[in-house]
């Protein structure tokens, strides 16, 4: 059975099925090259993780430029709170730190920094 967690990559598991006949059928899990029947136990989740941890900087950067120059304020708090959201790091760290942890790095990329909704608001939104 496919793994439907992660059909949105739309890459099938690259292991082959245990005869060597074919293919897994299966999807490969979100950052990783296999689906869950072939990953060790917890060596490509970690992986995987690691992986699209490395992009989270990236996002940030990009969702910082678009709060910067979106024409319409509405696009400018999506932009906020989607770095807020789904930005907020490792689940080891609370969400309240995360929060204030992100909103200083997206303040740090907004000119000028009147543009960026307060915590309060960002909070009212979420």
């Amino acid at each position: 059975m496919p793994n439907s967690l992660s059909r949105s990559t739309k890459q099938r598991c690259l292991a082959t099925l245990s005869d060597g006949s074919a293919q897994c059928p299966n999807y490969a899990i979100v950052g990783a090259t296999v689906c869950t029947a072939h990953t060790s136990p917890g060596g490509v989740r970690t992986a995987a993780r690691r992986r699209l941890a490395s992009l989270v900087p990236e996002a940030v950067e990009r969702l910082g430029h678009e709060m910067r120059t979106a024409e319409k304020p509405s696009d400018r708090i999506r932009a906020a709170t989607a770095i807020v959201k789904y930005g907020a790091g490792p689940s080891e760290v609370s969400l309240d730190e995360a929060k204030a942890l992100l909103i200083e790095r997206v303040r740090a990329l907004v000119v000028p920094p009147r543009e960026l909704p307060s915590a309060g608001e960002v909070d009212d939104i979420l």
